[in-house]
């Protein structure tokens, strides 16, 4: 009877450790990432800036991927940082910027795959948007909204801030749009008269920004010369 329990309870157990992380990688390396946040066009260090740093990985026999924080970490005073941690062979790693957009833009300069062992190097430029004060007019607005946004041109990234919509059919008002300081700029204004791509028109110009905080400009929007 005796032996009978023994080998219930040692197939318990041998459950109990072969479960869900069953196909994971157990190897752990001893490594470190570190680097520099700065704001690079204005040439200012970033203190206090908060990174939270996670591993991801798929979980054996689940479509799904999983995500948990490793450490997170303040720079000091001149913008240095420094993480060391147990690399797991498989995941894969990186940054939830916490401070993105509110109030920095954050850039990776020499973003590359973290190697395990490894002194890996990090470097983040943390812009501080300069603001677009734009009096715009907008003329025949005869199928609203119309709507105007910016984006940094000829770099990944998408669009700089919310666009803003208008939806009378004349309009003369300011609107605040954040932008990438020291940099050429696209505006670009879309409108649609339909529910296809035929009927969705689009319009650009490019504006070079300064690095003043405010930047004042006149824009135009006539919807009848899309």
């Amino acid at each position: 009877m005796k032996k009978i329990i023994y080998l219930v309870l040692a197939t318990i157990l041998l459950n109990c450790s072969d479960g869900y992380d069953n196909g994971l990688s157990e190897i752990r390396t001893k490594t470190m990432i570190k680097g520099n946040v700065s704001d690079v066009t204005r040439g200012i260090p970033i203190k206090n800036f908060k990174l939270v740093f996670y591993r991801r990985w798929d979980p054996v026999g689940q479509y799904a991927v999983d995500s948990e924080m490793v450490d997170s970490v303040r720079t000091d005073i001149n913008g240095n940082y420094k993480i060391s941690f147990d690399f797991i062979d498989g995941n894969t790693y990186g940054f939830n910027k916490q401070y993105y957009g509110s109030p920095y833009y954050t850039d990776f300069i020499n973003g590359s795959k973290i190697i395990a062992g490894k002194e890996n190097i990090q470097d983040i430029d943390a812009w501080y948007p300069t603001i677009l004060k734009i009096d715009v007019k907008v003329k025949n607005n005869n199928y609203p909204p119309v709507g105007i946004s910016n984006a940094v041109l000829n770099e990944k990234g998408g669009l700089i801030g919310p666009s803003v919509s208008f939806y009378k059919k004349q309009v003369d008002s300011i609107v605040y749009l954040k932008s990438k300081p020291d940099s050429n700029i696209k505006l670009y204004s879309g409108y649609s008269t339909g529910y296809s791509n035929e009927d969705f028109h689009g319009k650009d110009s490019i504006i070079r920004t300064s690095l003043l905080d405010t930047i004042y400009l006149k824009y135009t929007i006539d919807c009848n010369n899309f």
